[in-house]
């Protein structure tokens, strides 16, 4: 199966809203809501990305001169899932859009410049980037790979962060596989069967072409009675794993699945002080999943580096 796939095949049953009805702050405000805009693709740092800076009680220095991620593409189709909430009933990414009052739901493809882009890879500390951050690359596979490609110029590996919308054809995969690319595949207990199979599958193949990739399985504290754990669990047990806590609001269509006992309170990114407006059981779920790899979201403080050059891994 190729091509851009619907939610409909991906599972999803609950209505979810169309890309124009977003929900939108009660109070009116002056900025419009709009697609993301097309820019040039650049490199960039983010709040995880870099060195907290000691002269503020909070918040991060401001990057200037490089990162460690790019966007290929801004926005999701995936962010109309359960009502509009975006994957597993909270999408960081759709809801980090909305203060922008940017439409997460219509994806757009940026524009390779590569004079400004070079100029940008050069000085960059560290030879990988991640693409999928403030979007998904699998909506334009043949930007991705023309970007990736050129990355390579600056030995730069790149690594691909998707939900898989689109299933690379053969040839991609044989062109991010020559560019030693690793994709990570997002995949949840919380997804529909027919996403979990459509992911995992289109990492097995990508495995066989002679690439490299890595299920970076969304974990969350289910109920202790919860059917679901036996599907967590054999996600955690497959080869090539990174677990990542889900942060989750109150509102989340599946809390009702979890144990809210073993979760804590966010620390702030904009305050710095811990908020129960998102919580996380990222300690529970270290313990219970000790034997893998976790994303631990301080990117500065993690030695996994997304797996790009963690030991122990099967490539």
């Amino acid at each position: 199966m190729e091509g851009h796939l619907t939610l409909e095949q991906f599972g999803y049953t609950i209505p979810t809203l169309d890309s124009a009805s977003v929900s939108i702050d009660s109070n009116p405000v002056d900025r419009l809501w709009e697609p993301y805009k097309i820019l040039p693709i650049q490199v960039t740092g983010t709040i995880k990305s870099v060195q907290i800076d000691p002269s503020r009680a909070w918040g991060r220095r401001e990057v200037r001169k490089g990162g460690n991620h790019l966007d290929t593409v801004k926005g999701c189709r995936g962010g109309s899932a359960f009502g509009g909430r975006g994957c597993f009933g909270d999408c960081y990414a759709k809801e980090a859009s909305r203060r922008f009052h940017r439409l997460f739901d219509i994806p757009r493809s940026m524009i390779l410049n590569e004079k400004r882009l070079g100029r940008q890879l050069e000085p960059l500390i560290g030879n990988c980037v991640r693409n999928g951050v403030k979007g998904d690359p699998s909506e334009d596979w043949e930007l991705g790979i023309k970007t990736m490609e050129f990355c390579d110029q600056y030995d730069i590996t790149t690594i691909f962060l998707t939900r898989v919308g689109e299933i690379p054809s053969e040839q991609q995969f044989t062109q991010m596989a020559m560019s030693e690319a690793i994709i990570h595949g997002s995949v949840s207990a919380l997804d529909p069967t027919e996403h979990i199979d459509i992911i995992l599958d289109a990492l097995e193949r990508y495995e066989e072409l002679g690439g490299r990739s890595v299920r970076r399985v969304i974990t969350v504290p289910l109920r202790e009675d919860s059917p679901l754990w036996d599907t967590q669990d054999e996600l955690m047990d497959l080869s090539n794993v990174l677990h990542q806590p889900l942060r989750f609001r109150g509102a989340n269509p599946f809390a009702d699945q979890f144990d809210l006992s073993v979760c804590e309170g966010v620390k702030s990114n904009t305050t710095g002080k811990v908020t129960n407006r998102w919580r996380s059981a990222k300690k529970f779920l270290t313990r219970r999943y000790s034997h893998t790899a976790g994303c631990i979201t301080n990117c500065w403080d993690c030695g996994h580096h997304c797996m790009f050059k963690l030991g122990g891994v099967n490539w």
